[in-house]
């Protein structure tokens, strides 16, 4: 499955004030908006939609046939922006889409938004909760829908790497695994809460390593092998002390032979969230466009893994999430 390329949304900044862009495809029917909407003209920017404006088809009918498909909103109603998403998710997931492709990117990208403010605002850290769960209910909710939902997902998914896609990807990976595995669905909601934090101590570490267009060096990878432990402690110091949710952001670097990290764990060690989430980092990071190499793609990644790292990974795991793949 070929990943299309997805870029970080567009910044403008005029007269001094920033703005970013949202998509129309955001905006939900039955919804009131509380940020106030423009346009990008030659002349400058024009009001479209003004805060407390209810969203209805009708109005979505007009902005599609004046071929509007983007629109700016100030930088400042950004929080106001994700709490919109994050109070709607239950309408985002009830609406009726022109097709599992069409329902898929909406629902990609509002788990994108949500998540890379989680991981970018500072501020947004106190309502991770709030924000996981939001993530992983409407992913989780396509996921049990549709067959086809992680093949459109995939489709949608980001070429290029961010830390924050990443962890939307690798909660998808995982859910669709535990679903091959018939996990209930609280545990399927645990699971893809610990796959959307896994990387979350990543934010405790400097943008310039975690961005660095290169390999790095030794003392960088130390630094980043660190990360584990420091996402361990920043969920459980913002309340989150479920042990398997917290298993699968300390343990998901650890190997079956007992040469991973933080603790060089081995085999029945290591939790089942983190063999899962295990599988499902490294076959998105093998898949994902990196400065310092070309993403594999996915026949090619499953082939390295089953080859290579048969031992660092569970293999009935891993069998069953290359046969979950090959249905798609």
């Amino acid at each position: 499955m070929k990943k299309v390329r997805i870029k970080n949304p567009i910044e403008l900044h005029i007269n001094e004030t920033k703005f970013f862009e949202i998509e129309i495809s955001s905006l939900i029917i039955d919804s009131v908006i509380t940020f106030e909407l423009f346009i990008s003209q030659e002349n400058g920017l024009k009001s479209i939609l003004k805060p407390n404006t209810k969203i209805t088809q009708q109005l979505l009918n007009k902005l599609h046939s004046l071929s509007i498909e983007k629109v700016l909103t100030e930088d400042i109603q950004r929080i106001n922006y994700i709490k919109y998403l994050e109070d709607n998710i239950r309408l985002i997931i009830a609406q009726n889409y022109f097709d599992q492709k069409t329902k898929s990117k909406v629902i990609y990208d509002t788990a994108s938004d949500i998540t890379q403010n989680l991981f970018e605002n500072p501020d947004a850290m106190k309502n991770i909760r709030r924000s996981s769960k939001a993530v992983v209910d409407i992913l989780l909710n396509n996921i049990l829908q549709s067959d086809n939902a992680l093949l459109s997902m995939m489709s949608v998914s980001s070429y290029d790497y961010y830390t924050y896609t990443h962890c939307v990807d690798v909660s998808m990976y995982s859910l669709s695994l535990g679903k091959m595995l018939q996990f209930e669905q609280i545990d399927l909601v645990r699971l893809g809460t610990s796959a959307l934090l896994h990387d979350i101590g990543k934010t405790k570490i400097e943008n310039e390593i975690i961005n660095k267009n290169g390999r790095l060096t030794d003392d960088e990878f130390l630094k980043i092998k660190k990360h584990p432990e420091f996402g361990y402690e920043i969920a459980k110091n913002l309340g989150q002390f479920d042990r398997d949710i917290l298993s699968g952001i300390v343990s998901h670097h650890e190997k079956l032979d007992g040469t991973g990290y933080p603790s060089g764990l081995k085999n029945g060690q290591i939790t089942n969230f983190a063999q899962i989430i295990a599988i499902a980092d490294v076959f998105d990071a093998l898949t994902t466009k990196r400065s310092y190499k070309p993403a594999l793609g996915s026949f090619d990644a499953l082939r390295l893994m089953r080859n290579e790292m048969s031992n660092h990974l569970n293999k009935s795991y891993l069998e069953l999430f290359i046969k979950m793949l090959g249905k798609k």
